[in-house]
């Protein structure tokens, strides 16, 4: 079973999630962006951590701007690219996705 508690990490509202032997931690301002996953048992961190404060990353933004850190959502896409078929056929999509720089 996994406890979820609350915090803050620069301005930001960060979820904890703990079972036994696993922690994660979650931004969901920044589209729900996993930013630690640690073994509790062996203190393993899984993850880049950031090299700087979080910060805000608009729709849109270039994904390179940002330090790597973490683990991003890339839904529906990775790269730039326009939407395939029917119904959004041309839609632009942007870099890394819709859901990595929106709440």
């Amino acid at each position: 079973m996994m406890m979820w508690n609350k915090g803050m990490l620069d301005g930001f509202e960060v979820w904890t999630g703990r079972t036994v032997a696993m922690e994660m931690v979650v931004v969901p301002e920044l589209g729900s962006r996993v930013i630690s996953l640690r073994n509790r048992r062996t203190g393993r961190e899984w993850l880049a951590q950031p090299t700087c404060a979080l910060e805000t990353n608009r729709y849109a933004s270039s994904f390179e701007n940002r330090d790597g850190s973490g683990w991003d959502e890339m839904f529906p896409t990775i790269n730039p690219c326009r939407y395939p078929a029917y119904p959004w056929e041309g839609t632009e999509l942007p870099d890394h996705g819709e859901v990595w720089s929106i709440p």
